[in-house]
């Protein structure tokens, strides 16, 4: 069975050094990625950027200022931002469930994306998570 075909794992397309199912420190804004996802989903995490294979399966954009040089047409944008708004988004992804604040969600619209009004902060979403509910 192929890696990407089961249900036991998530495909992320962030930012990330990822071997073995260890994360290797480049960035913590990105790293997290790694963290958030598994501990939300208990599931097995698999970095887009590893695989040849995983090429044309959803993939979760989620922390990190990436959507400007990352989007493929199967990303789905969860909370990601954008860094430099004057560069053409490289494709229309698959779908966006919530982007990191305004900015970005006109910049999206400018470039054809549909997108709701739906914001998520991911730093303060893990904070509330990880802090306020685990006292």
């Amino acid at each position: 069975m192929l890696l990407h075909k089961r249900a036991d794992e998530i495909v992320l397309n962030v930012s990330m050094n990822l071997l073995c199912n260890k994360v290797f420190h480049s960035n913590i804004g990105d790293d997290i990625n790694y963290y958030l996802i598994k501990e939300l989903s208990h599931k097995r995490i698999l970095n887009y950027w590893d695989f040849f294979n995983l090429r044309e399966q959803p993939n979760f954009m989620v922390i990190g200022s990436i959507i400007g040089w990352m989007t493929n047409k199967d990303s789905i944008i969860w909370g990601s931002g954008v860094r430099e708004p004057d560069n053409p988004l490289p494709a229309i992804p698959r779908k966006v469930l919530a982007v990191r604040g305004p900015l970005t969600r006109k910049y999206l619209i400018s470039q054809g994306v549909e997108c709701a009004r739906r914001y998520m902060e991911i730093p303060l979403y893990c904070y509330l998570r990880f802090t306020l509910f685990h006292l």
